[in-house]
């Protein structure tokens, strides 16, 4: 009976530390990549509240939303949505891939 109680305990504690998608990744990811020869690197800025940027050639802020699996990162530009990209997420320890039908993005975490 104790060793039931125990198990029980523990998968509890197991529930309740497991971290979502939304909480894993807030924080500072970076990537690189080479363009015509030129590897650039570029920063991902995660926040809690559903915000972050995109910093490389120049700094382009973002809202995100993380649901199940999947990354929805909509970009504007003065109050008009320019851009939405919709991700599939798959952390694998300090390494975030996302994909979409067109590309592949490793990111790696910073802080």
């Amino acid at each position: 009976m104790k060793r039931l109680v125990l198990i029980a305990i523990i998968v509890v504690l197991l529930a309740l530390c497991a971290c979502s998608p939304a909480k894993r990744i807030v924080g500072e990811w970076k990537t690189q990549s080479t363009v015509l020869g030129v590897v650039v690197e570029t920063t991902y800025v995660f926040d809690e509240n559903g915000t972050g940027k995109k910093c490389g050639a120049a700094e382009i802020p973002f809202t995100y939303e993380v649901q199940d699996n999947k990354l929805l990162i909509t970009t504007s530009i003065i109050g008009v949505d320019v851009s939405k990209k919709e991700y599939s997420i798959d952390f694998k320890g300090n390494t975030i891939i996302l994909t979409d039908e067109n590309e592949v993005i490793e990111l790696i975490k910073e802080k």
